[in-house]
């Protein structure tokens, strides 16, 4: 039986809702907090369809052996997401990417292989190491999606600059974060819980700002306000 045949007959899905994929990051699999985190945040709250992909056979090894296979992931889910589009006659705007870390940067490439037309694609801190920003074929990019937010908390493990169409930096993007001391492991993880709190909590507002010592200043208390993470995403 093949992919769309089983998911044709599953009882849990409703080719009549959207669709959520969440994409955990290195070291991590489908049990992991990122995915149980955001799966019951989004389920407490919404009546979709969500889908979490496991890559865990890869993301266990080596970190450099894992970004190898950043695009590979990718295109696999591409075909996937290609194919239920097709199978179920969906639109491209029912479905939305949640990935963490490098999770995030292989939503990006899921993304590139809908050619950049799902409806939106949330990066949580995502992946740093060996990733550039004269690349953009191995990682999250604004051509990927028809809206690309991210979320940055370290920029030890995560890309601090800015690669999506909004950019969030709670507590200024680096670690150390609140509660998370000197561990920058804690500050990446972050990322998935901001987010997943956000989608109970409605968001959380931010403001528009060239720095983080300008907004600690309070120079920028009258520019554009716009809400991290949620459900109905920010795209002003």
């Amino acid at each position: 039986m093949s992919q769309m045949e089983t998911l044709r007959n599953a009882k849990w899905y409703n080719s009549e809702k959207e669709n959520y994929f969440i994409v955990h990051g290195w070291t991590n699999s489908y049990k992991s907090k990122v995915n149980t985190l955001i799966v019951s945040s989004i389920l407490k709250t919404n009546d979709v369809n969500v889908f979490v992909l496991d890559w865990s056979r890869i993301s266990i090894g080596l970190y450099s052996t894992s970004f190898r296979s950043v695009e590979s992931i990718g295109l696999h889910l591409a075909t996937f997401i290609n194919e239920m589009i097709e199978e179920f006659q969906l639109n491209t705007c029912m479905f939305m990417l949640v990935g963490h870390s490098l999770g995030a940067h292989i939503a990006g490439c899921a993304g590139a292989g809908v050619n950049g037309l799902v409806r939106y694609i949330v990066g949580l801190d995502p992946a740093g190491p060996l990733f550039t920003l004269n690349n953009i074929n191995n990682r999250l990019d604004v051509s990927d999606a028809n809206f690309v937010q991210v979320i940055h908390t370290t920029a030890f493990f995560g890309f601090s600059s800015s690669i999506g169409h909004a950019d969030y930096y709670p507590n200024n993007g680096k670690y150390p974060q609140p509660g998370c001391r000197l561990d920058a492991v804690c500050a990446h993880g972050l990322a998935f819980e901001f987010y997943a709190e956000s989608v109970i909590s409605h968001g959380f507002t931010s403001l528009n700002c060239s720095s983080y010592r300008r907004y600690k200043e309070g120079k920028c208390n009258n520019e554009h306000v716009s809400y991290l993470g949620r459900i109905d995403i920010d795209t002003r």
